[in-house]
């Protein structure tokens, strides 16, 4: 069965310009069109040209954009992972039926955090979308460097770089940095300063603002007060065991991930949230708010992120951000009962 770069090689085009010229997409020229099938039917790709029905048809379907949502899946963040996925997709659909486009989910797994890059361009090619939507839970990306080349219109979910590749992205992002700064300056307001901060090797920013809030309080931070962790969690995580170790009296976990690990740490060990230990996690988790006591989170906007995101994709398939651009949103204190104050003359004032 021949394929797309098949196409392509005979036609002398890129993969992605015979993608949207076989979806009859107006961006391509008529004598692009005609060019491109006809070697697509020479090679048996496609049966016969289209009668005069099928074009005025598939014309009317090419006036409405579609919108590639490209999630790629990895296993250890599968769990943590839905939830972010769900909420954005939502926000990212909903836009995308006020801006009258269609969306397409389109799944590449990862393996290590790297993608067979000719997996993912013929996943995107072969949807016929006009843009795509990354979501991806890695920062350092494999795989998208044929479809930079070409300028293929991509929106990226989150900070996210290119591996062995110094190039700017159009990005919608959390601000990770504030978020993790306003996240400690909470616990700090509640007469905290013995606090622990549990990361991961991805949150640099949210770690930025923790020590840009501990230094601007006046309080020293060294490597005793930071554990860094991924999944998953044994019992007995030695990489925890500075919370059984030091005097700290409160956490800040910079991932909901990170968040669960304490949590189930804190039970192994028989420290009581907030009495012992209080805790804020930024991120949010539907468990979190069942827990007991539920857990004072810093949320993202999802639906911001999502609809922004496809605001800005719909700028570039329409030529009016041709340059790269960074949207940082910033997250929201959701205050619950998992931190208690170390004085009596707290308020809470959210």
């Amino acid at each position: 069965m021949p394929t797309l770069q098949d196409i392509a090689n005979i036609a002398q085009c890129s993969k992605a310009t015979v993608s949207l010229a076989l979806s009859n997409h107006p961006r391509i020229s008529e004598s692009t069109k005609s060019r491109i099938r006809k070697v697509a039917i020479e090679l048996g790709y496609l049966q016969t040209e289209p009668d005069n029905d099928d074009v005025v048809a598939s014309k009317q379907t090419a006036s409405r954009r579609s919108i590639g949502v490209l999630y790629i899946a990895e296993d250890s963040h599968k769990s943590i992972g839905q939830g972010f996925f769900r909420e954005t997709l939502m926000s990212i659909t909903q836009e995308a039926s006020r801006s009258n486009s269609n969306v397409v989910i389109i799944e590449v797994k990862s393996v290590n955090g790297h993608i067979t890059e000719d997996e993912l361009c013929e996943k995107v090619y072969n949807s016929g979308v006009d843009g795509v939507v990354v979501i991806c839970f890695r920062k350092e990306l494999h795989g998208f460097n044929t479809l930079i080349d070409q300028q293929f219109p991509i929106v990226f979910i989150g900070d996210h770089t290119i591996a062995d590749r110094d190039v700017k992205l159009h990005t919608v992002m959390t601000n990770n940095h504030d978020g993790g700064k306003e996240a400690t300056e909470y616990l700090l307001g509640l007469g905290h300063s013995r606090i622990a901060l549990v990361t991961s090797p991805t949150s640099t920013e949210r770690t930025n603002g923790y020590f840009s809030a501990m230094r601007t309080a006046g309080h020293s931070v060294s490597d005793e007060h930071t554990m860094i962790v991924s999944p998953p969690y044994e019992k007995n995580d030695g990489r925890l065991r500075m919370l059984e170790e030091q005097d700290f009296t409160a956490i800040f976990a910079t991932t909901s991930l990170a968040g669960l690990m304490v949590l189930q740490h804190l039970r192994v060990i028989g420290k009581q949230i907030p009495d012992d230990l209080s805790l804020i996690v930024f991120d949010d988790s539907e468990s979190f708010q069942i827990e007991s006591p539920p857990i004072t989170v810093m949320k993202q906007d999802l639906e911001s992120l999502g609809t922004y995101a496809v605001k800005m994709l719909l700028d570039i398939t329409d030529q009016l951000s041709p340059l790269p651009r960074r949207v940082a949103i910033s997250g929201r204190l959701i205050e619950r009962a998992s931190c208690r104050p170390l004085h009596t003359s707290y308020k809470a004032k959210r």
